[in-house]
């Protein structure tokens, strides 16, 4: 007997999981607590642009229950720019280890290419070619865009970039914190060259034991002669 082809297995898995975003309520998602991604006002502006002159083209991921694991900066920028909803894909056939370590390798994956800026510079030569003029969406910063021969204009309309992150603190600030975790005094050696050292004679060796042994001396008794009065006897009387 021949089997009928039943089609497909309805079973999902990673090999067969070709999901179809689907428009969802960003009140219907919920924030993962653990983040690690942080997101800076420059990226936030840079993919409020983003979605506005492309779309939306990278659906928001997260799991079973609508906590999200990869789209955080992506829905933050969409609020900002008064949207309600976001294509979200429902990560349903991972398990939860599963959804925690996709969620690490997104944040993480990317980090590790590089970036041939040469290739970029040729896109950016197209783009002016082609009449685009706001390169503030792109990710570069600004004196990035100038070194590639792009500039923001000054009509007042595109993303301005976020403010200039702040220096990176010094390994021992002036204002230390307290408490048992206070990072510890900075050493810093005395690199000054060595003076030379007196030549010592063995008159001084002699001279200093002598001050020595009398300053220990006990001082000199004095003796003191008293007559009495009375019966004309006298007596000594020793003392300092």
């Amino acid at each position: 007997m021949v089997k009928k082809n039943e089609g497909p297995s309805s079973a999902v898995t990673s090999e067969n999981f070709f999901p179809i975003p689907v428009r969802t309520k960003i009140s219907e998602l919920t924030a993962y607590d653990r983040n690690a991604r942080i997101h800076p006002e420059e990226q936030i502006r840079g993919l409020m642009k983003s979605i506005s002159d492309y779309g939306w083209l990278i659906p928001v991921v997260v799991d079973k229950d609508g906590i999200i694991v990869s789209g955080h900066g992506r829905i933050m920028a969409a609020e900002r720019l008064g949207r309600t909803e976001v294509p979200v894909v429902r990560a349903e056939h991972l398990t939860p280890d599963q959804i925690k370590g996709f969620r690490i390798a997104d944040n993480r994956l990317p980090e590790l290419g590089d970036t041939d800026l040469e290739m970029i510079k040729l896109d950016i030569d197209d783009l002016k070619i082609g009449g685009m003029s706001d390169f503030s969406g792109l990710g570069f910063s600004e004196v990035d865009l100038s070194e590639l021969g792009a500039e923001l204009p000054d009509d007042g309309r595109h993303y301005e970039p976020g403010p200039a992150p702040a220096p990176a603190p010094t390994p021992y600030p002036s204002a230390r914190p307290s408490g048992p975790t206070a990072p510890p005094t900075e050493y810093r050696p005395n690199l000054a060259p060595p003076t030379a050292s007196p030549e010592v004679k063995p008159s001084d060796i002699a001279a200093g034991a002598q001050r020595l042994e009398t300053a220990f001396q006990k001082p000199p008794e004095t003796a003191t002669v008293v007559v009495c009065p009375h019966c004309g006897e006298e007596f000594q009387f020793t003392g300092k």
